[in-house]
């Protein structure tokens, strides 16, 4: 199979992590890093893969984005399996959807300059592979969009500014379709930083309600009182009695006593949830 096959095969099954492999194992045997970055994302990360492939990217996406890439701000660009996958949107024009690779696009979010463009786009059918996505509204606005929006139904997941109307954006989602699996709170508006906590809040296939929290840092912040509190700030935006499950992924074993107790007192705001895993260990420092 050559190149050209290979590139038709994946634009034909996006999904197909198969296929995906055998391409990368082609760029690797040629020496074309992507092969790596492939390789690793298709292996599952760990927190020294997941370095690796944040080094990859920041000296090769720009290639690797290729001419979807002139679509989508420098700042914010996702990558999944190992291939551009979208990121913050500022404008496209019609023609730009006769390039096969917008199938492999997962994420949009709304721009400075895209506003609704993202909301409209959700459903075209070059962009059947998107999974997620960010809309140029807030507040009240948002709850609405939430609650009646046909593009919600869509996605697998809205990804929103954790301010204080997430509670209402979710309460909004719980009678949505079974498609949108989860809510994701971010701290940034436009999707740009790529330091801080993402926050996934899932919900129960039978109930519709969100009953799960995965929450996960990335890059490394200033100091451990900025990464508690965060954390704190992010926790209290979420309705508490539904939460069966939470699990807090980072990298700081150690906390101050004061951080630690703020994190066990907003933990101790869900009073349903019997599984809960955190990083940090219980002695004092």
């Amino acid at each position: 199979m050559s190149v050209h096959e290979l590139l038709a095969a994946i634009y034909a099954e996006p999904d197909n992590r198969d296929v995906k492999a055998v391409y990368g194992d082609w760029l690797a045997g040629r020496g074309d890093p992507q092969g790596e970055l492939i390789g690793l994302a298709l292996a599952g990360t760990t927190p020294a893969s997941e370095r690796r492939i944040l080094a990859l990217v920041a000296e090769h996406g720009e290639r690797w984005a290729g001419a979807l890439g002139a679509h989508f701000a420098q700042i914010g660009r996702r990558f999944v399996d190992g291939f551009f996958a979208g990121g913050v949107l500022e404008g496209v024009p019609p023609s730009a959807f006769d390039d096969p690779a917008w199938r492999l696009v997962r994420h949009l979010g709304a721009g400075w300059s895209s506003g609704d463009l993202v909301l409209t786009l959700v459903g075209h059918p070059a962009l059947a592979g998107v999974r997620s996505a960010q809309f140029a509204r807030t507040g009240a606005d948002l709850v609405e969009l939430a609650r009646t929006s046909p593009a919600i139904d869509h996605l697998e997941a809205l990804e929103i500014v954790a301010d204080r109307y997430a509670r209402e954006v979710a309460a909004a989602l719980v009678g949505r379709g079974p498609r949108l699996r989860e809510l994701v709170l971010v701290s940034d508006a436009r999707g740009r930083t790529q330091v801080g906590w993402r926050v996934r809040v899932i919900r129960d296939p039978g109930s519709g309600l969100f009953t799960r929290v995965i929450a996960r840092h990335h890059g490394s912040a200033p100091n451990a009182w900025r990464w508690a509190s965060s954390l704190e700030t992010m926790l209290a935006r979420i309705a508490p009695t539904p939460i069966r499950e939470i699990r807090i992924e980072g990298t700081r074993k150690v906390l101050r006593h004061e951080d630690r107790a703020t994190l066990n007192a907003a933990l101790a705001r869900f009073p349903n949830a019997t599984t809960l895993e955190v990083p940090w260990r219980d002695s004092e420092i």
